[in-house]
């Protein structure tokens, strides 16, 4: 996908694909090419819009945190400085357009931006909460916690149950003794009468 809006004019777009399906929506409303970027930047200027940014979108994208093609690189190294030069960029371009933005805790995760207090203020009125993410280190104690309860209630019922086995057996095997060492008994007690 093209940066910007080369190749959205009348003339050089494929239908079917993502610019073809984009140019297609924009001429539903913009009829005439020569007007695309000036009522683009006018409607863009007039909308409410407010520009979240995580404090830890900091990642090199040249270790293959976002895209690193020449491109998207002259926007910056990192999700937050590019997200901070497209809003300097958007001050330049659009006199008297000051762009709004806030920032969240947090990287490239669309949960923590929905859980952020801006966001939930904004959209809600309400506010935001604290985000448990299943492979975050912060959430360790509680894996560890129930990997721990798992494996002790993994123990405990493995030992109720050699404990019932062996008990079953022990008895099974005392009760054969038991009739073993009677009839022992009963032999040397007739032995015994013999003998007087």
């Amino acid at each position: 996908y093209a940066f910007g809006i080369e190749g959205l004019d009348w003339d050089h777009t494929k239908p079917g694909t993502i610019r073809g399906d984009v140019a297609d929506y924009l001429h539903k409303y913009i009829k005439d090419d020569n007007l695309l970027d000036q009522t683009l930047k006018d409607r863009f200027a007039s909308k409410d819009l407010v520009f979240q940014f995580g404090d830890q979108d900091t990642k090199d994208c040249r270790k293959g945190e976002c895209a690193d093609d020449c491109a998207a690189m002259l926007e910056g190294n990192t999700r937050l400085q590019r997200g901070l030069n497209y809003m300097s960029y958007l001050k330049w371009t659009l006199p008297g357009y000051t762009p709004e933005y806030s920032v969240f805790h947090g990287g490239h995760r669309p949960e923590l931006f929905f859980a952020g207090e801006y966001f939930n203020l904004k959209a809600f009125n309400a506010g935001g909460w604290d985000e448990c993410l299943w492979d975050s280190l912060e959430c360790l104690s509680l894996l560890v916690k129930a990997l721990s309860g798992g494996v002790l209630l993994l123990s405990l019922s493995s030992g109720a149950c050699v404990y019932m086995c062996m008990k079953a057996h022990r008895d099974k095997h005392c009760i054969k003794l038991h009739h073993e060492r009677a009839a022992d008994v009963e032999a040397a007690r007739k032995l015994l009468k013999v003998r007087k």
